[in-house]
């Protein structure tokens, strides 16, 4: 079975490694764990920002970036995701 963040973006990739690591990380650890460095997340996260989909929280020089939960969006990913990955099951 195809991962589903091969079908999708660099974007969808940011989005699923929060759900997956329980829907906060800092700016470090989710460039880590999408394998890119700072900037180029940081350039992946201004339209997920500007769509309202994360949200980001400032602690002085850390950034915790969170899933905007009360977005229907989010909602509906987590249960594709899920469907997704109950498939071969």
């Amino acid at each position: 079975m195809i991962p589903l963040e091969e079908l999708a973006g660099r974007k969808f990739k940011i989005l699923k490694t929060l759900i997956d690591e329980g829907g906060e990380l800092n700016i470090s650890a989710l460039a880590k764990r999408v394998g890119s460095n700072n900037r180029a997340v940081n350039a992946m996260l201004r339209p997920l920002m500007d769509a309202g989909l994360v949200t980001e929280k400032r602690y002085g020089r850390i950034r915790i970036i969170g899933l905007n939960e009360d977005d229907p969006r989010i909602r509906a990913l987590r249960a594709l995701i899920e469907i997704w990955g109950n498939r071969g099951s």
